[in-house]
This record gives structure tokens, sequence and C-alpha cells, in this order.
């Protein structure tokens, strides 16, 4: 499985592109495929960003407390046919 890009490292490729360095030129300094630089050249057209947007996490993890899965796990107990927005 190929080594995972960081996004600093995609950001580099549309600046030397617009440097003037042909993808290939940018392939070899980079040390990328051919494959990568064309791929990200083309997210930056499209979507003005580098990367995948679908593959950034958006917000916060939501983490529940001790006492609030104790009070969810009491309710279903109790009621195990609760649905989700009923709680």
């Amino acid at each position: 499985m190929p080594k995972a890009l960081s996004d600093n490292l995609k950001a580099c490729i549309p600046i030397l592109h617009t440097g003037g360095l042909q993808p290939m030129q940018i392939a070899e300094k980079l040390g990328v495929s051919l494959s990568i630089v064309h791929l990200t050249l083309w997210l930056q057209s499209k979507y003005g960003v580098p990367y995948c947007l679908s593959h950034v996490q958006l917000g916060q993890k939501c983490i529940l407390s001790a006492s609030s899965i104790e009070f969810i796990d009491k309710l279903l107990v109790a009621d195990n046919t609760l649905y989700l927005d009923e709680i």
C-alpha cells in the first residue's frame, strides 16, 4: 500500500505548478508519482484545495460522559423499544 502524503506536501504541488514546473518535474522533485501530481492539480482546479474533501473530518468527536452512558443504559433497560430520538 502506498504511503499517505501529507496535506502540506500536496499543497506544494499547485504552488510548484504555478511557478512554471511541469507535472513530471514536480513528481521527480517531490518524489511522488505522476498520477498523484495530476490528481492533486485536478482537485485544486475543481475544488480549490489540493486534497479530497470527503476524507476531511469536520467538527469534533462526540464523547459521552460516564453519567450520560449510564442514563442511556438505564433507559434502554427499562424500555428496549426506544428510538434514539426519544432518548
